[in-house]
C-alpha cells in the first residue's frame, strides 16, 4: 500500500503508488497539490493504526479486555498529544481529538458561550476553519492583509484597541496559502502588557507540520491575564 520515496516527496507516504484517469483517457500517478490538508499517513502511521484494528472497541466505560484496551490506547495518545504541545502530565491542560480543526474551533466558540455582541479579532488571511465557528457565534472584526498575504503587528493591535472591546483574538499560527508565520509574541505581548483583557486563540494546523508547537514560548504571559482563557486543542 506504500509506494517507494518519489523525486517530489522526499518521503514514502500511503497512496504514493495511485494512479488516476486523466482528461486525456489516459493513466497517471497522482499528484497531490492539497498537502497541508489532506497529507496521506506516513508507512508507520499506516502500520500501527493496522495492528491496532484488530483491538479496537468502545472506549466509554466498557468492562471487556478489548475496551480496556482501547481506553489505554486512547489516553497513551492524549499523552503522547500533550507532550508534543510541550504541556506536561503536570499541567491542567487537556487533549481533546477533534475530526478537524474547523470542529475543534466551533467546540471552542461554543465552551465559550459568544453572543452575537461579543467582538472577535480575526484576519482575512486565515483558514476558514478559523473564521466560520467565530462569524457564527459572534461578531467579526477583520484585519486586512497587503498584496503580499501578510498583515502587521500594528495593524492588529489597532483593531484590538477598537470599541467595542474584543472579547477574543483568533489568530493562524501560518497562512495556509502562503506559509506565512505571523509574529505571534510581538502582537500578543503589547496586549499583555497594557492588561487587556482579550483571550488570545490560535490555529495551529499549517504551522505544528513545520515548526516545534512550543505555546509557551509565546503566550504564557498572555493566557495568564485573560478573563475566560480555553486553549485551543
Amino acid at each position: 500500500m506504500v509506494g517507494a520515496m518519489t523525486a517530489i516527496v522526499p518521503v514514502a507516504l500511503a497512496g504514493d503508488e495511485l494512479e488516476v484517469p486523466c482528461a486525456d483517457a489516459g493513466q497517471r500517478r497522482y499528484l497531490s497539490f492539497d498537502a497541508a490538508a489532506a497529507t496521506g499517513a506516513l508507512p508507520s502511521v499506516l502500520d500501527a493504526v493496522q495492528a491496532f484494528v484488530p483491538w479496537y472497541a468502545s472506549v466509554q466505560g466498557a468492562a471487556g479486555y478489548k475496551s480496556q484496551a482501547s481506553a489505554i490506547s486512547y489516553e497513551c495518545a492524549r499523552l503522547a498529544a500533550l507532550a508534543f504541545a510541550d504541556r506536561g502530565t503536570a499541567s491542567d491542560d487537556v487533549a481533546l481529538f477533534c475530526p478537524n480543526a474547523t470542529e475543534a474551533i466551533r467546540h471552542l466558540a461554543d465552551r465559550l458561550q459568544l453572543s452575537r455582541d461579543d467582538v472577535v479579532i480575526t484576519t482575512v488571511a486565515e483558514h476558514q476553519a478559523n473564521v466560520l465557528p467565530w462569524s457564527r457565534a459572534a461578531h467579526c472584526r477583520y484585519v486586512e492583509c497587503g498584496k503580499d498575504g501578510t498583515f502587521d503587528t500594528e495593524d492588529v493591535v489597532a483593531a484590538l484597541g477598537q470599541q467595542p472591546r474584543p472579547a477574543l483574538l483568533a489568530i493562524t499560527g501560518a497562512s495556509g496559502i502562503t506559509g506565512w508565520m505571523p509574529p505571534l509574541r510581538d502582537i500578543i505581548m503589547p496586549r499583555t502588557a497594557a492588561g487587556c483583557p482579550c483571550s488570545p486563540t490560535w490555529h495551529s494546523s499549517h504551522h505544528t507540520i513545520h515548526c516545534p508547537l512550543t505555546p509557551t514560548s509565546w503566550s504564557g504571559a498572555a493566557t495568564r491575564c485573560t478573563r475566560r482563557s480555553v486553549p485551543e486543542c
